[in-house]
């Protein structure tokens, strides 16, 4: 077995700088001080800055010259570019796998599925949440973009669900019991036509999935 690679310090503290926009759920606009998350952190100040840079080249911050770094507030424009790019993304995703998909793929799509049905019945969900980031949604969608085998999909995908992940947290988009079941009953009309082998069917589904999501979202902002 090859040994594990071992974190950077700029990973170790980007994945906690990470963390911490997540559980504490800064705001848009909120200030990120280096010197301050290297002190929290325990680290110096380059990692810290080298981290700043990634987040910022992700989507998650924004810096000014001589005012600092601060959670990125995102502009209506950019929420509409960055659905057109997902929509994009997905689109292409779909079709290729339908052609590559190995077994294993669909059994992981399917699963997703599962997942999501089950995360929807739990009695134990509060109602209304912020979504779709950090959810079971999101297990499908990347599901498909693994499915498709290819590198620069993935590549493109992940970097874009940072992006979106940190625009959903910012907005605090809310969605009901029923819009959740109403984008499980999506979902599966997706994977049902890629099973089948539609193409365009496939296709057209998830670009208007895609697009639901953007309106939806724009109206909330």
């Amino acid at each position: 077995m090859l040994p594990l690679k071992k974190e950077t310090s700029m990973e170790i503290v980007y994945n906690r700088i990470l963390q911490k926009i997540i559980n504490e759920r800064l705001k848009p606009g909120t200030p990120l001080r280096e010197d301050h998350l290297a002190k929290e952190f325990g680290f110096s100040s380059t990692p810290v800055r080298e981290a700043f840079r990634r987040l910022e080249y992700e989507g998650w911050i924004q810096s000014f010259p001589y005012k600092g770094s601060f959670m990125k507030n995102f502009t209506p424009e950019e929420v509409k570019d960055l659905y057109l790019l997902r929509e994009a993304i997905e689109c292409i995703a779909v079709s290729q796998a339908i052609e590559k998909a190995t077994v294993k793929d669909w059994s992981k799509i399917a699963d997703a599925l599962r997942m999501e049905k089950e995360y929807i019945a739990n009695p134990e969900r509060d109602g209304d949440e912020v979504m779709p980031s950090l959810s079971p949604d999101i297990n499908f969608h990347n599901a498909i973009v693994c499915a498709s085998h290819s590198m620069l999909l993935l590549y493109r995908n992940n970097t874009l669900r940072s992006q979106l992940n940190c625009m959903y947290l910012s907005s605090r988009i809310k969605t009901t019991s029923d819009e959740l079941i109403a984008v499980y009953d999506e979902h599966v009309m997706i994977y049902q036509a890629m099973r089948r082998g539609w193409s365009n069917v496939a296709e057209d589904l998830i670009r208007r999935h895609v697009s639901g999501a953007r309106i939806k979202h724009l109206k909330q902002l």
